[in-house]
């Protein structure tokens, strides 16, 4: 009897050795359309901090990226370049050029470089029992440059994203969007909110949406530090905030 059993037991472990799960999942440009002319139209209200950290504005624009061109990175691989350009929310001065960033699809992601720094954005499958570490080409400090120092040295290169409301409608403003998918980044914060100006605090938030068939159609990014008062200093702000929402496209 003992010898059956064992037998039945290592029949049943072999079994799930040799099974594979299988996700029937849609191409990554479902979410991610690729395509030379495409434009989408965003609001874009940037969140930043003046007077030496000490006052808190918002600055909004409207935003047209369209994908202009197509080339090869430096590894050969297929390239999207996205031309974007900037007017104020209500269109009375004319669009004026900001930025161009790329786009490349890979196998199984989607990496997008903006100012030099490389994001997974997409990856297979779409399922939620998957995490990747879409900013890991990131290094120490990327920020800098545009922000300042954050100098709770915010570990990016540890975020793991994760999907949520796969296949959901998605609401923006007036648009639905019938097939969205959510990218879960960040949601941390310590201190908030912020009890007085001698305690530090920090916002640690990314999310983004994907709308089928459009690509991008919500953001958020929020990642700022508040700097208790010292003898030398007042208390202040470094870091930034953006929330970025779609408004049209073709």
């Amino acid at each position: 009897m003992k010898v059956l059993t064992r037998c039945i037991a290592l029949a049943a472990l072999l079994a799930s050795c040799n099974k594979t799960e299988h996700y029937s999942t849609p191409p990554l440009s479902t979410y991610y359309p690729l395509d030379t002319g495409k434009y989408i139209l965003y609001r874009i209200d940037s969140l930043v901090f003046t007077n030496f950290g000490q006052n808190i504005e918002t600055h909004s624009y409207l935003a047209k990226d369209t994908i202009d061109g197509v080339l090869e990175d430096n590894l050969g691989r297929t390239t999207y370049r996205v031309h974007r350009f900037l007017t104020d929310t209500l269109q009375l001065n004319p669009w004026q050029d900001d930025i161009t960033y790329t786009v490349t699809p890979t196998a199984n992601t989607i990496e997008v470089l903006e100012n030099n720094l490389r994001y997974v954005k997409l990856t297979e499958p779409f399922t939620t029992n998957l995490t990747w570490y879409g900013d890991s080409y990131l290094g120490d400090d990327p920020y800098q440059t545009f922000y300042g120092a954050l100098t709770s040295q915010i570990e990016l290169q540890g975020w793991q994203f994760n999907y949520a409301n796969i296949g959901q409608p998605y609401q923006v403003g007036a648009i639905t969007i019938p097939n969205s998918i959510t990218v879960q980044e960040a949601n941390d914060s310590t201190n908030i909110p912020i009890p007085n100006d001698s305690v530090f605090a920090n916002r640690q938030f990314g999310l983004e949406v994907y709308g089928a068939g459009i690509g991008l159609v919500y953001k958020s990014y929020i990642l700022w530090d508040f700097q208790p008062v010292t003898p030398d200093l007042p208390a202040h702000y470094e870091g930034f905030g953006i929330t970025q929402w779609l408004v049209g496209h073709n």
